[in-house]
């Protein structure tokens, strides 16, 4: 497999973890990291009554650990597979990046509404 499709395929691959686990927390409830302002701290937590405490940095952490799982899976599959992949797959494998990102704003935009 030439070094531009290996390239590729991970670079594919992380920004489809990262989309994936970036959206699944929020949808899932998962428990994030999260500062509240007030009182100054940090916590892991699930929910909280306040609209303050920011959850934002949390949010990010998970889309970072399901890229750099996602991007290690596909690393390690590249390193299996000697012969190029043929064009429909390098097409298949952006297709998901970009429908994962699709995908992931238009999760968060719906719930920008009212």
């Amino acid at each position: 497999m030439p070094r531009w499709q290996r390239v590729y395929v991970i670079g594919c691959a992380a920004a489809v973890g990262y989309c994936l686990l970036y959206t699944a927390c929020d949808f899932g409830a998962w428990p994030r990291l999260t500062y509240f302002q007030v009182e100054r701290t940090w916590q892991f937590t699930a929910a909280t009554r306040s609209p303050l405490p920011s959850n934002y940095l949390g949010t990010v952490l998970w889309g970072v650990i399901g890229g750099a799982a996602a991007a290690a899976a596909a690393w390690a599959a590249c390193r299996m597979r000697k012969t190029p992949i043929d064009q429909r797959w390098v097409n298949l494998w952006g297709g998901w990046a970009m429908t994962a990102f699709g995908f992931g704003c238009a999760y968060y935009l719906w719930n920008l509404w009212p």
